[in-house]
C-alpha cells in the first residue's frame, strides 16, 4: 500500500483573533490526527503574498512543494 496524504484546506483565522496562538493550536490539532490516522504526508496551498501562514506553516517543518498557480504554492510536511 502506497503512502497515505492528507490534505489540509480552508483554514484561516480571523483578523482579530490573529497573534494569541489560535493557528498553531488547530495546525497541531490537525498534525496531530492525521498522525494517529495513519497519514504519512500533509499537503496544504496557501497564497503567496500570505507571508505570516507560511511562516506558520514553516515553524510546523512545512516546506515548499509546488507552484499551483500564480497565486498559490503547495507546502508538504512528512510525519
Amino acid at each position: 500500500m502506497g503512502k497515505k496524504q492528507g490534505h489540509f484546506s480552508d483554514f484561516f483565522v480571523r483578523e482579530d483573533l490573529r497573534g494569541k496562538g489560535i493557528g498553531s493550536r488547530i495546525l497541531e490539532f490537525a498534525i496531530n490526527y492525521f498522525k494517529e490516522n495513519g497519514i504519512k504526508k500533509i499537503r496544504l496551498h496557501v497564497y503567496k503574498d500570505n507571508s505570516s501562514a507560511i511562516k506558520l506553516y514553516e515553524k510546523y517543518d512545512f516546506k515548499h512543494f509546488e507552484d499551483m498557480t500564480p497565486e498559490k504554492i503547495a507546502m508538504m510536511r512528512t510525519l
